[in-house]
């Protein structure tokens, strides 16, 4: 896909989501509070100080609004998180527009039964594509539009049309107790061929030699090289860690503010139990910086999760995620100092997913076409 083309995309993504209309009325609203505010400092002998704390407040909103804009939609029906959009066009084996390595790895089903226990198949999923997204030859369909796929039940030859891979990947999760049973199978769309399926059977504590082997097994069978970043914060190696932090992220993902607070809980006590680890005091302060950015906490609320998250830092101080997120909480502080994170946490891990979306949606708002493609390449 053309630099041209790409913008064209990202776009169409602002207009969808509302973003550019956010910004348009938003910028018109400042204008006018402005003016209204110098008008009324002096008919109604107002502090001199008081247009400036309007305007201060006007700053401070405009990257809330813009987020806000981006991750939820307001319509009649209420307030709804945004779902990706996903490319509708037909597929055959010889449309040159699919990328020859491509692939999305579909969310692995939870069989077991107990659905609670959903988190953990959510994290295997993600810890796959996160070690996919490390092969440069591969396109790996990112983790939000593979997960809206969750539930669906559209053929895989679909999927991959909508998406616009060749390959797909499957699987379930059982779980009881601590023992596992993973299933996973590779399917080429164009011809909706199986040519790779595997079953593994474990305790919970395999999890990441099971997560290794099929990272590997589907990179052989694609003729790539798997070289996983070991500064990723997803090297997880402790399955306590590991359940805390899913755990975590399926109640930040649900936008509800009692599951929110639920997870901030749950982490607490997770770091009282295993001890400080960097990756638990990141996921809170992520979803600290959730209930900010949801409306359920205030702004001054972001400077507890800032510490929150520098303690991450000083737990690992390279670690790419924990730059990430300080990233997302200066985006309603200070934006310079979000950029500087961004790049920090970039130049630790070139693929972190968190830092790229942060820092294209800064480019981009500043008018930095050119910059905004070249991070939008790497998504």
């Amino acid at each position: 896909m053309s630099d041209q083309n790409r913008l064209v995309k990202f776009w169409h993504e602002l207009k969808r989501r509302k973003v550019v209309g956010v910004i348009i009325v938003y910028a018109t609203v400042a204008f006018i509070l402005m003016q209204l505010a110098q008008l009324l400092e002096s008919s109604l002998n107002l502090p001199p100080w008081f247009d400036t704390v309007i305007t201060i407040a006007i700053i401070i909103g405009f990257p809330i609004a813009i987020i806000f804009s981006w991750i939820f939609d307001v319509s009649l029906k209420g307030i709804s998180v945004t779902v990706p959009e996903v490319k509708k066009e037909p597929y055959s084996g010889s449309n040159t527009q699919v990328q020859e390595k491509s692939i999305i790895v579909l969310p692995f089903d939870n069989i077991s039964s107990d659905p609670e226990q959903e988190y953990f198949s959510d994290g295997l999923t993600e810890e796959i594509i996160t070690d996919l997204s490390y092969i440069k030859e591969l396109l790996v369909i990112s983790r939000s539009s593979a997960m809206s796929f969750k539930g669906s039940k559209k053929k895989i030859k679909e999927i991959a049309n909508e998406v616009n891979v060749r390959y797909v990947l499957e699987g379930s999760v059982r779980k009881s107790g601590n023992d596992l049973r993973i299933v996973a199978q590779l399917i080429d769309s164009s011809n909706d061929s199986h040519i790779w399926a595997e079953k593994y059977t474990g305790t919970t504590d395999d999890i990441f030699s099971i997560q290794e082997k099929v990272s590997k097994s589907i990179a052989g069978k694609l003729k790539l090289k798997l070289d996983i970043n070991s500064s990723s914060i997803y090297n997880i190696q402790d399955i306590e860690v590991y359940e805390a932090h899913y755990k975590a992220v399926n109640d930040v993902y649900s936008f509800d503010e009692h599951k929110i607070h639920k997870a901030i809980k749950e982490l607490d006590d997770a770091i009282l139990r295993i001890g400080d680890h960097a990756l638990l005091y990141t996921t809170k302060g992520w979803a600290m910086w959730f209930l900010v950015s949801s409306g359920y906490k205030p702004h001054k609320y972001l400077f507890e999760a800032q510490k929150v998250v520098q303690h991450a830092l000083q737990i690992a101080s390279e670690s790419a995620r924990s730059y990430a997120v300080l990233g997302w909480i200066e985006m309603l502080l200070d934006v310079r100092k979000a950029v500087e994170y961004y790049k920090k946490a970039l130049s630790i891990d070139a693929n972190d997913a968190f830092a790229l979306q942060g820092i294209i949606i800064i480019s981009s708002t500043i008018g930095k076409k050119q910059q905004s493609i070249d991070y939008l390449n790497r998504l």
